[in-house]
């Protein structure tokens, strides 16, 4: 700042007014760190929601993997409909894809999560697993230039396919489906009349789903609830 004296004249020796502004925006300039700038902020904030979603999905991965864990050793003759078809297809698949479709609690998602578990033992022989929900997908296929997008795998499980919200998702799931070294396991808790409501005008899906994917519905009551006596 100058100083000045009471007829607002600058004080002699002291720093003319212009020069002292001048140095006074130039300081606040300079003060600001370069995370500070508008466009660092937004790149920080996508770098941290980046962050958060790859975390999200880890934990997803492992909760999946611990799920079937436990399955497996509480169920140690478990032959469930669903863990068999993941069984069979990994082992002698007849389709690139696999669709797990019959309602809650059937174990689709207890079936894909033993695959999480086969692909990331120890001295897997097809190591590499991606979790994602349906939203995920168009992050992790239309936007697979950016190190933020999910990763995706040799295997890549779609959970709960129905519940997708973005209207990009059919695009990327299509595109899913034609990757070369891909194969993906999708589950949804759509029947199969509410799942050709849903999808059955979109060519894309049910095209693939002809040949390219195979369809195994799982019935029964939910396993996670008492039979009723």
């Amino acid at each position: 700042m100058s100083a000045r004296d009471g007829s607002g004249r600058d004080r002699g020796g002291s720093t003319p007014r212009p020069i002292a502004d001048i140095a006074a925006n130039m300081m606040d300039q300079y003060a600001k760190s370069a995370d500070q700038t508008p466009e660092a902020l937004v790149k920080a904030e996508e770098d941290s929601a980046a962050r958060k979603q790859r975390l999200w999905l880890a934990a997803a991965l492992s909760v999946a993997r611990l799920r079937a864990v436990r399955f497996i050793l509480e169920n140690p003759d478990a032959d469930s409909l669903a863990l068999v078809a993941v069984r069979n297809w990994i082992e002698s698949p007849c389709s690139p894809h696999l669709l797990l479709r019959g309602t809650t609690g059937t174990g689709k998602t207890v079936a894909a999560a033993w695959l999480v578990r086969h692909c990331t033992e120890p001295n897997a022989r097809v190591p590499g697993v991606t979790w994602l929900y349906p939203d995920d997908v168009a992050s992790a296929v239309l936007q697979n230039w950016s190190d933020r997008a999910p990763q995706l795998a040799r295997y890549v499980v779609v959970d709960e396919l129905g519940t997708e919200t973005r209207p990009d998702f059919m695009t990327a799931l299509s595109r899913l489906l034609d990757r070369d070294g891909c194969n993906v396991l999708l589950t949804t808790n759509l029947g199969e009349e509410a799942f050709q409501e849903r999808y059955g005008k979109d060519e894309r899906l049910m095209s693939r789903a002809g040949g390219a994917v195979e369809i195994v519905s799982v019935p029964g009551r939910d396993q996670r609830k008492p039979a009723s006596r």
